[in-house]
């Protein structure tokens, strides 16, 4: 029967996840934000162009891991701790592929986007590699996140939501104004807490799943 207890118990997973998918459109968006005010719309535009080009893996990778969560969550409800194994391992893999189409479409990019954009344009193509970074480090670390989402493991990763969005903004500006890193200023920060956040997601899945 539904009790109070069940609905506040699910309200609050609600909000976690919300707190969880907001503090990722917060990423880019506000890595927009922090290149036209620091850089212009020239270089903004270049970061565009460069992550639509690239996150056409991303995007992929996005479709393809998607149903793991509800699977996850069903297989974990009951036990199946053999195939939650079997999956992550399976789903590292599909990052592993994911990676290298992230490397080969970096490589093609001085060939590719001037024919897309237009030769007239001076695309930034180191800025080209830092965006690879980004989009290659999501695509790396997703698969431990997305697994536990699905075993309703999300408080430290709730937590670790609330911190990127405190502290993107003053990080992004200490590199940029005392490091003079430029536009890496804007992707050091994301890439650090999203590999941070990966890594104790990996030791938090082999401690769950080595208890089984």
């Amino acid at each position: 029967d539904f009790s109070l207890s069940n609905g506040l118990s699910v309200l609050k997973l609600g909000v976690n996840f919300f707190i969880i998918k907001l503090s990722a459109l917060f990423l880019i968006t506000l890595i927009l934000i922090l290149v036209t005010k620091f850089l212009g719309a020239n270089q903004t535009a270049d970061f565009n162009i460069a992550y639509k080009y690239l996150s056409i893996v991303q995007m992929i990778f996005i479709i393809i891991l998607n149903p793991y969560w509800s699977a996850v969550t069903e297989k974990f409800s009951i036990g199946d701790f053999v195939w939650i194994k079997k999956s992550l391992k399976r789903t590292m893999f599909y990052s592993v592929i994911g990676l290298f189409l992230v490397i080969f479409l970096l490589l093609l990019s001085p060939y590719v986007l001037p024919l897309w954009i237009g030769e007239e344009l001076n695309l930034n193509l180191t800025l080209v590699w830092w965006v690879a970074l980004l989009v290659g480090v999501f695509i790396i670390t997703e698969p431990f996140l997305i697994f536990l989402n699905g075993m309703g493991k999300i408080k430290i990763q709730t937590y670790y939501s609330i911190v990127i969005i405190i502290c993107l903004i003053p990080c992004n500006i200490l590199f940029f104004r005392f490091c003079n890193l430029g536009f890496s200023s804007f992707i050091i920060t994301p890439v650090v807490f999203r590999l941070v956040r990966a890594i104790h997601a990996a030791f938090q899945l082999r401690s769950i799943l080595s208890e089984k």
